[in-house]
């Protein structure tokens, strides 16, 4: 018959007992239930804090005083999941469950565990289990929905967080949990009233400030998302997220100066978040070094890393980099054996380029641009230099291509004037595009950010419901119509 945790620590606690001779000052068995006491009660109190470590070291020591402590038990294991060591917080939860077996938030903790390790199946039971003790318990259809949304079934994973909110409209988890998956499906005006109604219905949710900041930023809405994430830094100031959230919208932005500040303050605060080394390497591709983005990812490989999903995915990150580097040495290669071709320099610039080496793209797409100077290599080193931010050749390059005709030179003729700042030569590009082409939605969108731009609110309004009108709920849509709601307002920028 296998032996339970809880067994095999009190019969080593008894052999102990029996062969080791009692100490000449022996602790009192109500001292000792005394100082156990005391020492829970602090750790718990570290706990809600955030201080994990501390409390499982106290949390240890209340455990080897009192062998049937369920708090202890308990929160150690919650300590120890919090602090990323799923493996450890096993034992002492399937103990605390031994205590009580019928406490739903501990079979809700051990199922947790068990789906961060990869275990959707034993997730799962528990939180059946817990279902089973109360039928109708909100966090255990949330836990459902994160089992089936990890095992891919994102129609079954709504209907649970739409249940655990039919059960309790207060629940914020839900809310943040329903709207990740949204926000990864692209639906952001669903994913941004979700998070709105997580901080609506717990205000000191940080994680709901940070969640809506990724999701006004992907529509563009960048000044909201700093705000809502700052808001999120304030309330939990030792929190990575917040930090990790602007750290991302800065690199995406291309400010990476600040995007290292808010990178480095997250991993100064747990250096065993994944995606803070992942934002470092990214942030080192950015600034065209590939060699010190590799090393960044086998530092944190080598680290301390508990996150065995996060593992995975810096994993994942390394095998795409190296294959950057060895598909750079090949095009390298071929370009030194062949140097008057243009396609091998078009090749690494596309590559460089999708690696966020932005700068460094211009280069061989310049020179294939000598090589050959036809329209579409000159087209697509425009498309680089506006990539890079250099928009001032950029129009140059665009301007005598659309002279020759070339529609998608004109287009982007447009975005490159607007980009400096140049928004009344952007209109009349945009129009001048729109004369050939009324049905493209985004050309609307762009002329209306720039009549905004220009205090013609009248003839921007009417572009942005042109684009609403064309559009098919692309990512822009909701910010397009919160603009039309707040056109009126002040200091609203698109």
């Amino acid at each position: 018959m296998r032996k339970s945790p809880l067994y095999r620590k009190v019969a080593l606690v008894l052999l102990v007992a029996l062969l080791t001779p009692p100490p000449l000052f022996a602790v009192k068995a109500l001292e000792a239930r005394n100082i156990a006491f005391k020492l829970q009660s602090e750790a718990m109190k570290l706990y809600k804090e955030g201080s994990y470590r501390r409390a499982v070291e106290l949390l240890r020591q209340v455990t080897n005083l009192s062998l049937n402590s369920f708090l202890a038990y308990f929160y150690l294991g919650l300590s120890l999941s919090a602090d990323r060591q799923y493996v450890e917080a096993l034992e002492p939860l399937k103990i605390a469950l031994e205590l009580e077996p019928g406490h739903i938030q501990a079979h809700i903790a051990l199922g947790d565990v068990y789906l961060k390790l990869g275990d959707a199946s034993e997730a799962r039971a528990e939180y059946l289990r817990a279902l089973s003790a109360q039928d109708s318990y909100a966090p255990a259809h949330d836990g459902l929905g994160r089992v089936y949304e990890a095992q891919g079934d994102d129609d079954r994973a709504i209907q649970e967080y739409q249940k655990a909110l039919q059960i309790n409209v207060a629940y914020p988890d839900a809310y943040a949990n329903l709207g990740e998956l949204y926000l990864r499906r692209g639906r952001l005006d669903d994913a941004i009233a979700l998070f709105l109604k997580a901080i609506q219905v717990k205000p000191d949710f940080a994680l709901g400030y940070s969640r809506l900041g990724i999701a006004y930023s992907r529509e563009g809405m960048v000044n909201q998302a700093i705000a809502a994430i700052s808001h999120g830094k304030e309330i939990a100031p030792q929190d990575p997220l917040p930090y990790l959230s602007l750290g991302q919208i800065f690199l995406e932005a291309g400010d990476l100066d600040r995007a290292e500040s808010e990178i480095e303050a997250a991993l100064a605060r747990d250096p065993a978040e994944a995606e803070g080394w992942l934002l470092r390497a990214r942030l080192l591709m950015a600034r065209q070094d590939l060699n010190g983005a590799l090393k960044t990812l086998a530092d944190a490989l080598a680290s301390e890393l508990r996150d065995p999903a996060g593992r995975r995915t810096l994993e994942k990150a390394q095998e795409s980099y190296q294959t950057t580097a060895t598909r750079i040495a090949s095009l390298t290669s071929a370009i030194a054996a062949a140097p008057d071709k243009p396609e091998p320099f078009l090749e690494l610039a596309a590559l460089l380029s999708d690696a966020g080496a932005l700068e460094k793209a211009v280069e061989p797409a310049r020179r294939a641009a000598e090589l050959s100077p036809d329209p579409s290599t000159r087209l697509q080193l425009a498309y680089y230099l506006l990539k890079a931010q250099q928009s001032a050749e950029a129009a140059t390059l665009l301007k005598e291509l659309a002279a020759s005709g070339s529609a998608t030179a004109l287009l982007n003729l447009g975005v490159a004037q607007a980009s400096l700042g140049q928004d009344d030569a952007a209109a009349v590009t945009y129009r001048k595009y729109l004369e050939n082409h009324p049905k493209d939605p985004l050309p609307h969108l762009y002329l209306g950010n720039s009549l905004f731009r220009l205090g013609r609110e009248k003839e921007a309004r009417a572009s942005y419901q042109s684009y609403l009108d064309l559009a098919s709920g692309d990512e822009k849509t909701g910010k397009v119509r919160r603009l039309l709601q707040l056109l009126d307002k002040q200091g609203v920028t698109p």
